[in-house]
């Protein structure tokens, strides 16, 4: 494990919408966080991290609230991202009984 506590952090914001095949759709805040190497790290792969702050909804999603959070890793040398796991969260939908 490479320590990160004296690297600089990179942090970006945005929002983004997800939509099912009928258009219901559930909008987010996002945040991530990528602490920087100084040095490069063998192999040459870095961690960033997402907060995803579910904002609300259309159709079956209207109302929705929670967060997830999500680790991606970059080639540093690429760089390109390899997948996203999502490691702990939660969406509450405010008609639950009525989701399909």
């Amino acid at each position: 494990m490479v320590d990160t506590s004296n690297f600089p952090l990179l942090k970006g914001t945005g929002t983004a919408n997800l939509f099912n095949a009928n258009g219901d759709s559930i909008s987010m805040q996002i945040t991530e966080v990528f602490p920087f190497p100084t040095t490069m790290p063998t192999p040459p792969v870095g961690s960033i991290t997402g907060t995803y702050t579910i904002l609300g909804g259309t159709g079956r999603f209207a109302g929705a609230t929670g967060q997830f959070f999500v680790q991606r890793l970059s080639d540093l040398a690429g760089p390109t991202f390899t997948g996203g796991v999502i490691h702990d969260g939660l969406i509450t939908l405010q008609n639950a009984e009525n989701a399909q």
